[in-house]
């Protein structure tokens, strides 16, 4: 019996980024207020949608990333990506917050089950690491 074996970008947008816990802060979270301020008069307040939250939501792109670093979830569950880890710090939603804190709870869980049993029961080819540590040659991201 061949077993059809599942790239791990497939998992993890089923299981993380797709998930219920995730998707459910995602109208409150892509929206962002706008403020226009003129010779210091607040003008205007708006909601506007966000592109790169749309992004996170849809694909898992790690806020604030470059094209190169976009999708770096760490192989390690107890290393969480950085957020704005190439433009620097910026403030976020308390639903973005919610919605990241699920994401890295989701990825966590399916990272541990993929390690106890090497992917096997998922078709899924994973990468043993010898000693507990990975050389940097053999990192992964979720698009591998």
């Amino acid at each position: 019996m061949s077993t059809k074996i599942r790239p791990l970008s497939e998992l993890f947008l089923e299981r993380v980024v797709w998930s219920e816990a995730v998707q459910r802060e995602r109208a409150q979270a892509i929206e962002i207020d706008v403020i226009e301020v003129r010779n210091g008069t607040e003008r205007r307040r708006s909601k506007v949608v966000d592109e790169e939250l749309v992004a996170f939501f849809e694909s898992g792109r790690i806020l604030g990333t470059t094209t190169t670093n976009a999708f770096r979830w760490s192989m390690d569950r107890f290393r969480p990506p950085r957020l704005y880890p190439d433009v620097g710090p910026r403030q976020i939603s308390p639903a973005l917050q919610r919605a990241m804190a699920a994401a890295l709870e989701q990825w966590g869980l399916l990272i541990g089950e993929l390690r106890e049993d090497n992917g096997s029961q998922r078709g899924m080819a994973f990468p043993r690491v010898a000693g507990g540590t990975r050389s940097r040659r053999s990192s992964c991201s979720v698009t591998d």
